[in-house]
């Protein structure tokens, strides 16, 4: 094992530390700089001379080898053995006067320089970059439940569509919302549809009765009760703010409502007729100032029912 060549300095002799020895580099122009630096003149007389790294700054001694893969990062890796830079000379003699030592510091290259640089914002920037990416996956993240597994069901049966893609795991908070409106507007356009589809059948029964109510069947007993199916199976086909009711039914919801409020308010709430309101009802006979009730208290209304029955046959009084 060689020893070092430094004056004073007891690298890898008996009595000394144990350090990395580097040989005096092959070119001459740096050879005769390193001869300078130890201030030994008879260097060339010595078969291979060597410098250990106590005399070295750390910027000169590599350590670690890097390389930069195609998508700019850089992998840093440790070396088996120190290895000195291109432009690495003796500075430090410690056990030497301090006047001996080199305490300027070498100059960089420009284009080193700028080549550093720009890897070290590139760097800064991948890093920058994979923060965020964690911070908002953290964020984000589902974690409350080891899996959480989607299913939707209409009627106990899985539901399938092409419209709405569900996966088989949701681990994100975003691919649940999305997952829930995409459902969302899935269930409005299946009631858009249902809704359409009923009106659709609604216009084909009152079209059915429209033919029906054409035919000769003013004196049949069943007219007026297929003319108030026409007007039901109509008023469904219309939205609330919209409905408009006939004479003929305006005319039966008062004297049906005259006879009795509360029967009139069960037939409304039911739902199995399409009735109008209570106010519509009193709005339309203080219009006109006309009422069922009203008229039974007049006289002339009494008189003319009595007179009226009795010319009435046997099977109308009945």
């Amino acid at each position: 094992m060689g020893r070092c060549c430094v004056p004073n300095c007891r690298g890898n002799y008996d009595n000394g530390p144990k350090v990395r020895l580097f040989s005096f580099p092959r070119d001459a122009k740096r050879r005769a700089e390193w001869q300078r630096a130890v201030r030994r003149s008879d260097v060339r007389l010595l078969k291979d001379p060597k410098v250990c790294e106590r005399h070295f700054k750390s910027e000169h001694l590599r350590t670690t080898s890097t390389y930069t893969d195609c998508d700019g990062r850089t992998i840093e890796a440790p070396m088996k053995l120190t290895r000195l830079t291109p432009d690495a000379f003796p500075a430090i003699f410690s056990d030497c006067p301090s006047y001996i030592s080199d305490s300027r510091t070498s100059r960089e290259e420009p284009e080193l320089k700028r080549k550093r640089t720009e890897n070290e914002l590139l760097q800064k920037a991948i890093h920058e970059s994979q923060a965020a990416f964690e911070k908002e996956e953290k964020q984000y993240k589902v974690c409350n439940l080891e899996d959480l597994s989607v299913s939707v069901y209409f009627k106990c049966a899985p539901l399938v569509s092409d419209d709405v893609c569900i996966p088989d795991e949701v681990r994100d908070v975003r691919v649940l919302d999305n997952l829930l409106d995409s459902v969302e507007r899935y269930c409005e356009k299946k009631a858009r549809q249902q809704e359409d589809k009923v009106g659709g059948v609604l216009r084909l029964v009152l079209s059915l009765l429209d033919d029906i109510c054409d035919d000769e069947l003013h004196d049949d007993e069943r007219a007026d009760a297929l003319i108030f199916l026409k007007e039901q199976c109509k008023l469904l086909t219309k939205k609330s703010n919209g409905v408009r009711y006939s004479a003929e039914l305006l005319v039966f919801s008062s004297i049906l409502h005259t006879i009795s409020p509360h029967a009139y308010k069960f037939f409304r709430h039911s739902n199995k007729l399409v009735l109008p309101h209570d106010t519509t009802i009193k709005r339309v006979c203080a219009a006109h100032d006309v009422s069922p009730s009203k008229e039974q208290c007049e006289e002339g209304f009494l008189r003319y029912i009595k007179r009226r029955a009795t010319i009435l046959k046997l099977m109308k009084k009945m």
